[in-house]
């Protein structure tokens, strides 16, 4: 992301630049997850990314662990989603168990080109028009009653999901 006066941009690389895949050295189980705490931790640079983190840890047993760490700007649940599948569908073909499919999914440069193509039509000046329109008065936010008062102190707090592949 690069910042212009006000405004934010999205910045996409063409290719993957450095420290997106990090192979770490043969270790224990016990520095494995000193690795993991550190990396899970590490804090992202928006500007400068990666904002996607993935470590290759293998282990002196000979199993691998991967670990992806995504910051939450660049992803959603969908997205997520679709990379657990995909990676399964990965190590199932990899390990001889199923071919790989080929469902013609989107890269995101690819949609991010058709979107582009797509609002520069003429007919898309209408739809813009409409919502400009309708946004131009926007409603209060609603004041919905709560469980708890949010913390005065800001945290950095989340959850980690993990998933093992036998």
């Amino acid at each position: 992301f690069k910042q212009h006066k006000n405004d934010i941009y999205q910045k996409i690389h063409a290719e993957p630049g450095e420290g997106i895949i990090v192979i770490h050295s043969a270790t224990t189980e016990e520095n494995t997850k000193e690795l993991v705490n550190k990396a899970v931790y590490e804090k992202f640079d928006l500007e400068q990314g990666p904002l996607i983190r993935v470590h290759v840890i293998p282990q002196t047993s000979g199993a691998h662990v991967i670990l992806i760490v995504v910051h939450h700007i660049v992803s959603d649940a969908w997205s997520l989603n679709n990379l657990h599948v995909q990676l399964n569908e990965l190590y199932l073909h990899t390990s001889k168990q199923q071919k790989l499919s080929q469902n013609g999914q989107w890269q995101y440069k690819e949609y991010a080109i058709w979107q582009r193509k797509l609002v520069s039509q003429p007919s898309e000046q209408q739809h813009k028009t409409f919502w400009e329109q309708k946004f131009q008065t926007i409603p209060l936010p609603l004041e919905l009653p709560e469980d708890f008062s949010r913390s005065d102190v800001k945290t950095a707090s989340g959850d980690s999901v993990y998933l093992f592949l036998d």
